[in-house]
């Protein structure tokens, strides 16, 4: 999805506070859906960092490709700049392959208001 397309698809962006089912839902949407995954969280997309960041399991991903997750080295300055063009480059990439009407889920962690009125 470059500055000059936009993808025919529809992105879902599954948001919500930690351990409230994120990525259990996000890979039901994608297999439905027949789609993949783009983590959105900022310390997920660091290899060897395993404690507090609740990285789904390579064996209970279910077979769905996972995109911008455990892939940036522990000193790099990843920032949403980069994350951003990241994205963009495997929502292209997901495009350019897919022939099917698919989607692609992002799995994002971000605090959830208790609010209803700010939702």
């Amino acid at each position: 999805m470059t500055s000059q397309n936009q993808t025919n698809k529809p992105i879902i962006a599954v948001v919500g506070p930690t351990a409230s089912g994120k990525s259990e839902l996000g890979i039901a949407l994608a297999l439905r859906l027949v789609g993949e995954i783009i983590n959105c969280d900022s310390v997920q997309v660091y290899r060897e960092i395993e404690i507090a960041t609740a990285k789904i399991p390579l064996a209970e991903r279910r077979g769905v490709p996972h995109h911008l997750l455990d892939f940036v080295p522990q000193e790099v300055n990843y920032t949403a700049g980069h994350w951003a063009r990241d994205a963009l480059k495997t929502i292209d990439a997901y495009d350019a392959a897919s022939s099917t009407s698919g989607s692609v889920a992002g799995l994002c962690t971000s605090t959830a208001s208790s609010d209803a009125s700010t939702r």
